[in-house]
């Protein structure tokens, strides 16, 4: 009887650990070359899922989270240069992917800052941005799909500006096109998008007032990278861990 209460306990606290461990740490596969050199392709890192507080991401390791996720307490947010796991949904239709999935990127414009890359140099509120962390080796490719927003005209080279969604700032949506260019990160940001009828929470605007804060992030591989110039900015809550190794 003995012998079984403790092989129950020795379980019950291996299991504690595991739970433990997956609630503070994760561990994330680079299948793409986008954040070399600090990623190789196939390596491994390790992110700290309490670095900016308890989400419900890493509350519940072993169930499918909400999307997006809810910080239930928060302590930090995420500053410029940091590299952060964030979970999105795909937004991008021609990668074929279609599951919602944990990326990491790197933070580069904070809410409301106006972000313009200008020949790969990178400028923040028209000041320029030393990043040593980033690679622009090789050409830039030019058969690429519209970035975002699809209705207006950049480069991966020359992208820009873009102005960061933060909480209480008006999108204008009167050019064509604009609602369906946001209507992923309006739909992050807790509206409910009918592109077919073209409304928001239920009416015909072109204008509309974001809920909350975001993220510009790009992948330290310029070249080589599916980041914000692709998707859009990141809502805060989707920022759920920070990289701490390597």
């Amino acid at each position: 009887m003995l012998r079984s209460v403790a092989q129950f306990g020795m379980i019950a606290a291996a299991l504690t650990l595991v739970w433990c461990f997956l609630s503070c740490f994760g561990i994330f596969k680079a299948v793409s070359g986008s954040m070399e050199p600090l990623l190789p392709t196939q390596s491994y890192g390790i992110y700290n899922k309490l670095k900016y507080g308890v989400s419900t991401y890493n509350a519940i390791p072993f169930l499918p989270f909400p999307h997006p996720p809810k910080y239930l307490f928060r302590w930090s947010h995420p500053e410029r240069g940091e590299a952060v796991a964030f979970s999105m949904i795909e937004r991008f239709a021609f990668s074929g992917i279609t599951e919602r999935s944990i990326y990491l990127k790197r933070v580069i414009g904070m809410p409301g800052e106006t972000v313009e890359l200008r020949s790969d140099s990178t400028y923040i509120n028209n000041r320029y941005l030393d990043e040593p962390y980033a690679v622009v080796d090789g050409e830039s490719p030019t058969d690429v799909p519209d970035l975002f927003p699809i209705h207006k005209r950049h480069t991966l080279q020359h992208y820009g500006p873009f102005v960061v969604p933060k909480a209480g700032l008006t999108l204008d949506l009167s050019e064509p096109a604009a609602l369906r260019s946001w209507s992923t990160v309006l739909t992050e940001d807790g509206a409910v998008i009918d592109l077919d009828k073209g409304t928001i929470d239920g009416s015909v605007r072109t204008s509309y007032t974001f809920r909350h804060d975001f993220y510009f992030v790009l992948g330290d591989n310029r070249h080589n990278s599916l980041d914000s110039r692709w998707f859009g900015p990141i809502q805060e809550n989707c920022v759920v861990a920070k990289l701490i190794w390597p």
